[in-house]
């Protein structure tokens, strides 16, 4: 458990702080700020043998600037957000205020998912594992809302930090064709092969792009309602099994040239 001091309440699940440096630090340290892909703008993916890596998307020059500016004590103050996710505390709620002190305690077991800051948390590690004695404050947003509300917010966020359309169409899920490409990215062996970038990392063994592939479930299908949806992707999930399983050597070959491994 941290609990945090001088803490307001924003909503009923939004609250408002002051964080040092030292504290983004350990937690990062620590392993306790965690890096959701399912919330994040877009992963890095990487194949090593048979098996998919999914690692962040880090920008290492915005890092290492970042670093020395903290260093020289430059960085302007800037808002970091934290996402405590629901149903992951041990005692079964993740954050606890007092409103009579303005101290919020993160309970034991909760997971917090950075929702905006990440290249600030890593140079904070990087800056503050060099001097120890640095003086520097962050004002955070700590929410407690689920993996979809999360999704929202980073969907408002991508209206004003360029996001690849792909993945800013996914956080959104406005269509009810993104409810089916939800179930087709966890349920069938279109797995790991829907790429959120305009252009396909091939070499992961992507094959369609998201915005393509919703557009298409879209248009061909007539979903009014989440029933329909729920009916439509369970359809495709056997029809991209069968499709996939009996081509599979040629979503293998890694051909371009192939019209079944076109993106559209």
């Amino acid at each position: 458990p941290l609990t945090l001091e001088n803490v307001f309440r924003v909503d009923t699940d939004v609250w408002g702080c002051a964080i040092d440096i030292k504290t983004v630090a350990r937690l990062m340290k620590a392993n306790l700020l965690y890096y959701n892909f399912d919330i994040q703008r877009q992963a890095t993916i990487k194949k090593r043998l048979n098996e998919i890596i999914a690692r962040p998307t880090v920008n290492k020059k915005n890092v290492k600037e970042m670093t020395e500016l903290l260093l020289k004590d430059d960085l302007l103050p800037t808002p970091l957000a934290f996402n405590g996710a629901i149903r992951t505390s041990d005692s079964g709620e993740e954050f606890i205020y007092d409103s009579k002190n303005h101290t919020l305690t993160i309970t034991e077991g909760t997971r917090l998912d950075i929702l905006d800051g990440y290249h600030r948390c890593l140079s904070s590690l990087e800056a503050y594992s060099r001097n120890p004695e640095l003086n520097f404050n962050f004002t955070v947003q700590l929410t407690n809302w689920s993996t979809s509300k999360a999704q929202q917010y980073q969907h408002q966020l991508s209206k004003a930090t360029p996001i690849p359309k792909s993945r800013a169409e996914e956080l959104g899920k406005t269509r009810y064709a993104d409810l089916v490409v939800a179930q087709l990215k966890t349920e069938s062996d279109l797995k790991n092969r829907i790429g959120s970038d305009k252009r396909l990392n091939t070499v992961a063994g992507e094959i369609v792009n998201y915005s393509v592939l919703a557009k298409a479930i879209d248009t061909e299908f007539q979903i009014r309602s989440k029933m329909d949806a729920n009916d439509v992707g369970d359809y495709l999930v056997k029809f991209f099994d069968h499709l996939i399983g009996y081509f599979s050597e040629r979503f293998e070959s890694r051909d371009d040239n192939d019209l079944l491994r076109n993106n559209k």
